[in-house]
């Protein structure tokens, strides 16, 4: 572990290879009637298309003809290369039944009210599984995600700093930050979980997650990259924390209340050090 990056690989293993249509083929059961997949980690919530995806349903579709990928081409701009304006038109029914991943730890819910349009029904997602290194939030038990009328009641960035920024590691990743229960307001030490509950059904929909952890304290004053200048140093630390306690003297005066966890401990540091 360094920095609380954890790279082990939970979950289980069900089949000892992966092929290349299983990269295209993971994802779709989580898409949404949108074609929307929802945020984990450090990403938000987003359509299969873009910067990280490009056209790679449309070349799915030229090699392998699964007519599964034909809503998730439809939603999107036509690749110049491999789209084919020729293709029948496809609802997905994948975005109406519930879907769990055990290895990158998701559990998502959908509710199956007779007589009510997709748009109208209730997608909720339970977080487990492997922490993803560099990028993993410590929010194992996290209700990660609710969606309704396209819209999201919660998700990963509700609260969000730039990776160079110190508020990334101190905060945003933190458990404190998550929609879970957390014990003496401490951070969440990843460890293996386990699915122990799975109820996918028309009248209840249910899981349950199961994880053995330790609590430990936030990495106060975030990460210290050393290749952009910064310093390991106490006085660098200090400075940092009169920061934290300047953003929270702002939100609180705008918001009217904020959780003073961070506040408070870093007002101790420095008082500790003589500093006010």
């Amino acid at each position: 572990m360094k920095s609380g990056m954890f790279n082990q690989k939970w979950g289980g293993i069900r089949r000892g290879y992966v092929c290349i249509k299983d990269m295209f083929d993971a994802t779709l059961p989580f898409l949404d009637y949108r074609g929307v997949l929802f945020g984990i980690a450090d990403s938000d919530e987003k359509r299969m298309s873009g910067v990280h995806f490009g056209s790679t349903y449309d070349l799915a579709y030229h090699y392998y003809q699964d007519p599964n990928y034909l809503p998730v081409i439809a939603g999107n701009e036509p690749d110049p290369v491999f789209g084919d304006p020729g293709l029948p038109k496809a609802e997905s029914s994948l975005c109406t039944v519930s879907a769990y991943s055990d290895n990158i730890g998701l559990a998502m819910l959908r509710s199956r009210k007779p007589g009510r349009e997709q748009r109208e029904q209730i997608q909720a997602v339970l977080r487990y599984g492997s922490h993803g290194g560099a990028h993993g939030h410590f929010d194992i038990t996290e209700l990660l995600s609710v969606m309704r009328y396209g819209r999201s009641f919660f998700n990963p960035e509700n609260c969000w700093w730039g990776y160079a920024h110190f508020m990334y590691k101190f905060y945003v990743q933190c458990s404190l930050s998550k929609n879970m229960v957390v014990v003496d307001e401490k951070m969440q030490v990843p460890a293996d979980s386990r699915k122990i509950l799975w109820e996918s059904a028309d009248g209840l929909s249910a899981a349950g997650i199961e994880v053995k952890t330790r609590w430990s304290y936030p990495p106060y004053g975030g990460m210290v990259y050393e290749q952009d200048g910064q310093t390991a140093t106490k006085e660098e630390l200090a400075r940092r924390c009169r920061m934290i306690i300047l953003f929270c003297s702002i939100i609180l005066r705008e918001r009217g209340s904020i959780s003073m966890t961070a506040c408070c401990r870093s007002r101790a540091f420095l008082e500790s050090r003589g500093r006010k």
